[in-house]
C-alpha cells in the first residue's frame, strides 16, 4: 500500500504526462485520475480523493492545467477541423466548463464562423451554384447544421457564389 505522499506523486506524475501530451480540462483530468483508482497498486488508499484535489491545485498553482487554455485551444481545433461554434460549444460544456468562461473564450476568438461554414461546404461539396438542385442544397444544408453552424451561418455558406472571390 502507498502512503499519502508516493500516491500524490504517481498522480502527479501521470497527470502531468497527460497535460503533456494536450491540453485538459479539469474535469476530463479528475476523471482519467480517479480510472487510475482501479488500479490495484493504489487499493486501499482511503484518501485517493484528496491526493487527486490536492494534485490538481498543484497542477493549477503550476499554471499546467488552465480551463481557460484547454477552451481556447478546443475552439482553435475544431474551427480548424470545420465544426461552428454550437457544436464547440456543446463540447466545452460536456467538458465540464462554466457557461460563463465558454462566453467570454468565444468572446476572445476572432475567427470568422461564417467564413468556416462556407469553407466547410466547399470541402465536402465544391462550390456549385445550387440554384435548381433542391435536394442537394438540402444535403448541404444538413451537413452543415450538423456540424454546428446557425442557421444564419449555413445560408451564407449555400448562398455564396463563385464570382464572391471563392
Amino acid at each position: 500500500m502507498l502512503s499519502e505522499a508516493e500516491l500524490e506523486k504517481e498522480l502527479y506524475n501521470y497527470a502531468v504526462s497527460l497535460l503533456a501530451r494536450r491540453e485538459h480540462a479539469e474535469r476530463e483530468l479528475r476523471q482519467k485520475l480517479f480510472r487510475k483508482q482501479s488500479n490495484e497498486k493504489f487499493d486501499g488508499c482511503d484518501s485517493f480523493e484528496g491526493a487527486v484535489s490536492s494534485v490538481l491545485e498543484r497542477l493549477k498553482g503550476l499554471g499546467f492545467l488552465s480551463d481557460a487554455r484547454y477552451a481556447q485551444m478546443l475552439l482553435r481545433s475544431r474551427y480548424a477541423r470545420g465544426y461552428g461554434p454550437e457544436r464547440v460549444r456543446q463540447e466545452l460544456q460536456q467538458g465540464g466548463l462554466d457557461n460563463e468562461l465558454i462566453a467570454l473564450s468565444f468572446e476572445e476568438f476572432e475567427e470568422d464562423w461564417f467564413e468556416s461554414a462556407l469553407r466547410a461546404r466547399e470541402k465536402r461539396f465544391g462550390l456549385g451554384i445550387l440554384d435548381q438542385d433542391i435536394k442537394l442544397k438540402a444535403k448541404q444544408v444538413r451537413f452543415l447544421s450538423s456540424r454546428g453552424f446557425s442557421f444564419d451561418q449555413v445560408n451564407y455558406a449555400i448562398d455564396a457564389k463563385e464570382d464572391d472571390g471563392w
